[in-house]
């Protein structure tokens, strides 16, 4: 295990995000599409391998996209923490300090953190998210500059 595991609680996030919030109170698939595509981003263009999961229904395998960016559904008789939980634990304990957690759930950040995981704020991920883009624009910005085509 060599990369960052960055696992999302997804409606953690969304619910502690003011924007996704009101979105999601109108039009709550549209605020998760949102969530997706910023975390698909950061996973596109940073050190981070994310692994997005959210409370559900129905419930969905674990299928990565062709870059191995991961959403998830919960069953209905599971919660998003419970699938959090697993994956921490199903993680060799030398390992599990390659994975943060991102929830704003207290009882699910001592949950993890008594495993041996890093759990940070949804208000870090924003910050992550913002500094990354930043990151990406600048090099972007850069190699077109420099671009002779």
């Amino acid at each position: 295990m060599s990369a960052q595991y960055l696992v999302v609680d997804g409606h953690s996030i969304i619910h502690a995000w003011p924007s996704l919030k009101r979105q999601h109170q109108r039009q709550p698939r549209q605020a998760r599409e949102e969530l997706i595509k910023s975390l698909r981003m950061l996973h596109d263009t940073s050190q981070w391998s994310v692994t997005l999961i959210f409370d559900g229904r129905f419930g969905t395998s674990e299928i990565p996209d062709h870059a191995g960016f991961i959403v998830r559904y919960s069953k209905e008789d599971q919660t998003a923490d419970s699938l959090i939980e697993a994956l921490v634990a199903g993680q060799p304990e030398g390992n599990r300090d390659r994975i943060t957690v991102i929830t704003a759930d207290q009882a699910e950040r001592h949950a993890v953190e008594s495993m041996g995981t890093l759990c940070l704020s949804p208000e870090w991920l924003r910050l992550e998210i913002e500094q990354q883009l930043g990151v990406f624009t600048q090099v972007k910005n850069s190699v077109k500059r420099e671009a002779k085509w």
